[in-house]
């Protein structure tokens, strides 16, 4: 576990190197922040729209009926974000590789390295976190 923590510090104290690239590359590190933002904050939604539908048992706070209606408006909003999100800072002719963004590369290699990892090793170990029954004390 110690391990995971340490490889975990190198890889955040790299991307945070980036920092002196310049412009573009604080850009492209705002960018892929809020690209993992929208993701992760989104998969949630989507498992409870697209999958467990009506199943889902409701907690105290709820949006009822509209709480589909919402889910899917900011699955969609997500759809259509994250590809703006990877659009280059730059436009026109002065398009160069220096000025790409570099977000689909940075964030979708580290996204397929945590996938592959999981398929060939994790998904044997790993049980995710403990569910615990919220509405046993109300």
């Amino acid at each position: 576990m110690l391990t995971i923590v340490w490889i975990d510090f190198v890889i955040a104290v790299l991307l945070n190197l980036l920092v002196f690239g310049g412009p573009v590359s604080i850009g492209a590190i705002f960018s892929m922040g809020a690209t993992a933002q929208y993701v992760a904050f989104s998969i949630p939604i989507a498992l409870r729209v697209l999958f467990v539908r009506k199943r889902f048992r409701n907690g105290p706070w709820n949006l009822g009926k509209f709480s589909r209606i919402c889910g899917a408006v900011g699955i969609g909003w997500v759809v259509l974000i994250v590809p703006i999100l990877s659009f280059p800072s730059v436009k026109g002719s002065d398009l160069r590789l220096a000025f790409m963004n570099w977000t689909c590369l940075v964030y979708g290699g580290a996204m397929l390295l945590a996938l592959a990892w999981y398929a060939g090793d994790a998904r044997r170990w790993f049980k995710g976190p403990r569910v615990y029954d919220c509405h046993a004390t109300i």
